[in-house]
């Protein structure tokens, strides 16, 4: 081991290279100024335009900073422009840059070498920046999962910085992640490879815990936390626009089944989404209840909110400005503070329900994964949820009804069970910044 790192110790020359530069926004210190006592790197899919992603990447810098002085912190992100400029911090990028789509003219032995030399210099970047990094933390999300991605998406850029960080005596802690669908074996060893070198381990939810269990996960971290999103700093949690009386109403929109864009029956099943989500809108509208539309994904959303736009106007066209708004939200805080100024909450983002019962507001989840279903069942509200894929309006109208007439207790109970997260929250932060101090 001690040759394969000194063998990939950079030059004078490569540590200066443009390429292995954290993007920054001018956060130079002073020669007067003490170096940090520690540097952490936060890895994930941040920068994507993901808002949920991004309130837990956010809430992990909050927490690190209020328990490790001096701490300095970089992102390894998809997106290093927009991690860096969204919070403030360095950022590199997941992914070392593939080369030109030229190869695919070359002769077959002349790519695999290509790419075997491309993906050489990549470990060998990994393990240059994992060089001056204390820890490496994997902070929430979903990204335990080959879903979109495939083996050599972020199963394998995982394992890749796991070890590099290993190999360079970095701490390895998995914060409170969450698992969805893994479907190939080697998938699964890069996940499992990366599980058990961990210093520190925890999951968001029982059901990320066995679904791991459940593809022959046999690792003893089996730590469950809940999301990391229950402890964004406290001046960002405005309550105090909860109302006794209900007049506004958030109504998150999903990219559900893509679009309907392959055509059969996804075009028909998001028609009959679309219809449904507009149906119950206009019922909204109709009973005098403002609606403020919601994304959660700017990726993905935006062009469901504006599908969703064009039917009101079609089947209501003079409805009042005022009444009905859905400016996309450009950050998880624009989120919060459309969700503020709600008094219901109907979702299907997990994130978006989550932020939505953070802020005490009753919510109800449509929910499109698994993931939202375990966290209402966490909170205690199982009975205000249904399936995206299979949602019935009616059913829907009567949960609205009763949750509207029992708001004040929802209220009460939601505040008990965010409090208790947080707690829960806060022990684990103490726990991982004595990891990393020690």
């Amino acid at each position: 081991m001690f040759c394969v790192t000194r063998f990939l110790r950079p030059t004078p020359q490569e540590s200066r290279a443009r390429s292995l530069r954290p993007f920054t926004v001018n956060m130079q210190r002073t020669p007067s100024e003490a170096a940090p006592a520690s540097t952490i790197a936060l890895w994930g899919n941040f920068g994507a335009k993901n808002l949920g992603n991004e309130c837990t990447l956010a809430a992990t810098i909050y927490n690190l900073r209020q328990r490790v002085p001096g701490i300095r912190l970089v992102g390894i992100c998809t997106d290093v422009a927009d991690t860096s400029q969204r919070h403030g911090i360095d950022a590199y990028a997941i992914r070392a840059g593939r080369g030109s789509n030229a190869t695919g003219r070359l002769p077959r032995p002349v790519r695999w070498m290509r790419h075997v030399w491309t993906e050489m210099k990549a470990w060998g970047r990994a393990l240059r920046v994992m060089r001056s990094t204390d820890a490496l933390v994997i902070a929430g999300t979903g990204i335990i999962t080959d879903h979109d991605e495939g083996v050599f998406g972020f199963p394998y850029e995982l394992f890749k910085w796991v070890v590099a960080a290993r190999l360079r005596s970095s701490k390895v802690v998995f914060l409170s992640v969450g698992v969805e669908p893994i479907y190939s074996r080697i998938s699964r060893f890069f996940f499992f490879t990366a599980l058990k070198l961990a210093h520190y381990c925890s999951f968001r939810d029982e059901l990320s815990l066995q679904r791991l269990r459940n593809v022959g996960y046999t690792g003893n971290n089996n730590r469950v936390y809940p999301d990391l999103a229950f402890s964004l700093a406290p001046n960002l949690l405005d309550t105090a626009a909860n109302s006794p009386e209900i007049k506004r109403i958030s109504v998150g929109v999903y990219s559900y089944k893509a679009r309907g864009n392959a055509g059969g029956d996804d075009a028909r099943a998001y028609r009959a989404y679309l219809d449904s989500t507009c149906a119950f809108i206009l019922w909204l509208l109709d009973r005098q209840y403002d609606v403020q539309v919601i994304i959660g994904d700017g990726a993905y959303d935006d062009e469901t909110r504006a599908d969703v736009r064009q039917e009101i106007e079609r089947r209501h066209p003079n409805v009042p400005k005022q009444r009905f708004s859905d400016d996309p939200a450009q950050s998880f805080e624009q989120v919060m503070q459309q969700l503020a100024a709600s008094d219901v909450v109907v979702a299907s983002r997990y994130h978006n329900v989550l932020l939505g019962m953070l802020l005490l507001k009753p919510t109800i989840s449509l929910s499109y994964e698994a993931k939202n279903d375990a966290l209402m069942a966490g909170m205690g509200f199982t009975h205000y949820r249904q399936s995206l894929d299979s949602w019935n309006l009616d059913l829907l109208l009567e949960q609205f009804t009763r949750l509207t007439q029992d708001a004040a207790n929802v209220r009460t109970q939601l505040r008990l069970k965010a409090q208790e997260c947080r707690t829960l929250l806060e022990e684990q932060y103490d726990t991982v910044a004595a990891i990393v101090r020690g």
